[in-house]
């Protein structure tokens, strides 16, 4: 049986970094904690969501001047962890600027 549930893993300024849709809820972001995820993971991506709210809208893509790929990287891998821990249960796919 294929998931119903679509949770998109993204960065946005104050918003969670995971969004949904599904058949029964709007589309939006969604609070890490309401998902069967571990707790270091949900973690991990409250702090990268967190490190994206702290840039200027100037410095799209970037958390400092140092380390833009690093911070694009934590994505691809948290979006392959949330990816892994949901499997079964929501499609999972990732946009990480």
């Amino acid at each position: 049986m294929r998931p119903t549930r679509h949770v998109h893993v993204m960065a946005d300024y104050g918003a969670f970094p995971l969004w949904e849709r599904s058949a029964d809820r709007p589309p939006g972001d969604v609070d890490p904690a309401t998902l069967p995820l571990t707790p270091a993971l949900r973690t991990a991506l409250l702090e990268w969501a967190r490190e994206y709210d702290e840039r200027s809208p100037s410095e799209a893509g970037h958390v400092d001047a140092r380390s833009p790929r690093e911070w694009r990287r934590r994505g691809r891998r948290l979006a392959r962890d949330v990816r892994r821990q949901l499997r079964g249960i929501a499609r999972v796919t990732s946009h990480i600027a």
